[in-house]
């Protein structure tokens, strides 16, 4: 099982991926695997977007650039892959994940440069 989110503007797979991250109305949570059209999970409340991520052990998230630092390194650390798909349909940006044609966001709008996707830099590293 393969769970993915997208931050998004409604609980939609045709809702568009905002950019930056922070104009989303909500996260949407969804199988990959699933056959089924099962409703996705959707949260609303930004305080605990990060913590909905890692509870249901989402692999990946489509969404456009992030400003949240502090969001930002709680997904990162948990090993939760940023993918920019912004501008696209959830739809879209799945398809363009799929082919390898999304990049992923290594760092947080302003914030360190990240060599490697989900490891922080160690201070004694120039």
């Amino acid at each position: 099982m393969i769970k993915i989110a997208a931050a998004v503007l409604e609980n939609s797979m045709e809702s568009v991926i905002p950019d930056p991250m922070e104009q989303s109305l909500g996260i949407m949570i969804f199988d990959m695997d699933s056959k089924e059209d099962t409703a996705p999970i959707f949260i609303t409340d930004r305080s605990t977007w990060a913590k909905e991520l890692i509870k249901n052990e989402c692999e990946v998230l489509l969404c456009g650039i992030i400003y949240d630092g502090e969001f930002f390194e709680e997904i990162a650390e948990w090993g939760v892959t940023r993918y920019n798909g912004a501008g696209m349909t959830v739809r879209e940006a799945i398809d363009g994940m799929n082919h390898r044609e999304l990049a992923i966001i290594r760092n947080y709008f302003g914030g360190p440069e990240h060599t490697h996707g989900h490891h922080h830099h160690h201070d004694d590293e120039e």
